[in-house]
Parts: structure tokens; sequence; C-alpha cells
């Protein structure tokens, strides 16, 4: 998925983090995922097609904030319904105690700098 990020400060930061081990980075080798990510590249973006790919073959959540499609195509498939928004991302993070309320809040906010609102304050409110 790192050829969809085009903004290259967001692309950076990606590559830091897997630089640093704070993520790791995961191919698409297995050859019944390659045929999944084949199958689902024909009805939605590359990106969304190689995430659900991966989610449905190593048996992760999909964190996604895309349209109905995607969102059907990983409940209904074999992900079983592990689907994250963003929102619930971040909620999930402060209530394991990764991040702050405060710091949730801040990327919030930096979110909606970039036209994502969320329709609530403060992560605050949701606990």
């Amino acid at each position: 998925m790192l050829e969809e990020l085009t903004e290259p400060s967001q692309r950076n930061l990606v590559l830091d983090a897997i630089n640093e081990g704070t993520i790791d980075r995961f191919r698409l080798e297995k050859p019944e995922t390659v045929r999944r990510f084949a199958e689902l590249e024909l009805v939605m973006g590359r990106g969304e097609a190689s995430a659900i790919a991966a989610a449905e073959s190593e048996g992760w959540y999909v964190a996604t904030d895309e349209g109905s499609r995607a969102r059907r195509t990983i409940n209904e498939g074999p992900c079983g319904g592990r689907l994250m928004t963003t929102p619930g991302l971040l909620l999930n993070l402060v209530r394991r105690g990764v991040l702050s309320v405060e710091e949730a809040d801040r990327i919030k906010q930096e979110l909606a700098a970039h036209r994502f609102a969320m329709n609530f304050v403060s992560f605050k409110d949701l606990l």
C-alpha cells in the first residue's frame, strides 16, 4: 500500500515507522492472498484490496473509512466483520493505554485540519 501514499510527507512517516520497527512491512506473497487481491482489485482500489486481502489471510482487523463496498466486503467476507474505522481504532488504542485521551484528541484535531471530521468533541466522551 506504500504506492497509495502519494503525499511525500505521509509516505516518509510510514517509511520511518518501518525503519524504526514500529510497524512491519507485509507483502502479499501467498498464492491465495494474491488471487484474492486480484479479485478485489476489480471492484475497489489497490490500497483497499491489498489491505483486505492481507487481513483475510492473516486474521487481522481492517482499519478503513472507505465506502460501503469495502465495508460490505470486510463484513461479509472471511474477515468476519473485523472492521475498525479511524475513530474506532483511536478509541481502542486509548482503552488499551497505548494513547492518552489527549494524544487521541490531538490526532483528531490533525485529521480535522485535513477535512476528516469526527462527530464528537473528545475521546473522553466515548469512554
